[in-house]
């Protein structure tokens, strides 16, 4: 195996500035450079280096250039992964709360009560809640009982404080789903779309996106949440820096939401109108949990 990656080295070396070419240039904009574009973010890049500087340790220019775009590449991940914004006091704010639990320990329904017992969340969002399948309906409303709730088609589910409107809710299977909400906070109403995007990295996502950007154009949308399965580097995502903000840009760490314990990409996804100011994100993984939870408070 050694001897044939060797005897490869020059097509692996190609391959690998392919790889970044599709990273920083291509991107999704093409079925299948976006294949390759999901496969492998920036840190999988990253570490891809290493076993190119075993194979051309004896050459000291490539050698040197590997180790020069370790630097730049982690710089550059590091500069747009990892956020240090400084959060403003939310105590009078709005404050919303997402989080896809398919994969969790029993739905982790109890991290959700401690998570409302220390916080005080006005409305939270679910993906992948699996109520169809499953006999749990009543344990959330148990727990959440200071909360009014709708179990949604499409496996999502959403409980507020004061009233919940289902407006409408779309589905091409395979494709995405969508929930279009009325949900009151406080003394407003917002309208909310909740999103869940197939998962397969070979799954073409612009007719998904597509649908969603000609709904959105219908309908006036305050909040667009929702796991959709695509980082938030993608070109499907300059469409709605249009019109909304990312939450992501208002948090502490490194933003990528999936999966633990070494999240690697940013699938998880708060978006909110350029109406409304965003003051704070918080991310948290849980030890059961695939995906972060995410709560975003704002005015």
């Amino acid at each position: 195996m050694v001897t044939w990656l060797k005897k490869q080295k020059t097509y692996l070396l190609i391959g690998y500035v392919f790889l970044l070419l599709i990273h920083f240039g291509f991107k999704d904009h093409l079925y299948v450079t976006g294949i390759l574009f999901y496969a492998f973010p920036l840190p999988v890049l990253i570490l891809a280096i290493f076993p190119l500087l075993a194979l051309f340790y004896n050459k000291k220019r490539i050698l040197f250039a590997l180790l020069g775009l370790i630097g730049l590449l982690s710089f550059f991940w590091i500069n747009h992964q990892y956020i240090n914004y400084n959060i403003i006091d939310a105590n009078s704010a709005n404050s919303i709360l997402l989080w896809n639990i398919a994969d969790q320990k029993d739905y982790n329904v109890d991290v959700l009560k401690k998570t409302l017992e220390t916080q005080r969340i006005d409305a939270l969002f679910f993906v992948e809640v699996l109520h169809e399948d499953n006999n749990f309906n009543a344990q959330f409303t148990k727990e959440l009982n200071n909360y009014n709730i709708e179990f949604l088609e499409g496996n999502m589910m959403v409980a507020a404080k004061k009233g919940i409107t289902v407006v409408d809710y779309i589905e091409e299977k395979n494709n995405y789903k969508l929930n279009h909400l009325k949900v009151e906070i406080e003394a407003n109403t917002f309208e909310v779309v909740i999103v869940d995007i197939f998962a397969k990295p070979w799954h073409n996502k612009k007719k998904a996106f597509t649908k969603i950007y000609k709904y959105l154009e219908k309908h006036n949308i305050d909040i667009i949440l929702g796991d959709f399965n695509t980082p938030y580097e993608s070109i499907y995502f300059n469409h709605f820096k249009t019109n909304y903000t990312s939450a992501r840009n208002f948090q502490n760490g490194f933003s990528a939401t999936w999966p633990y314990p070494m999240p690697l990409l940013e699938i998880d996804h708060i978006w909110i109108s350029k109406q409304l100011n965003i003051l704070s994100t918080k991310k948290e993984f849980y030890s059961d949990s695939d995906h972060a939870l995410l709560i975003t408070d704002f005015k």
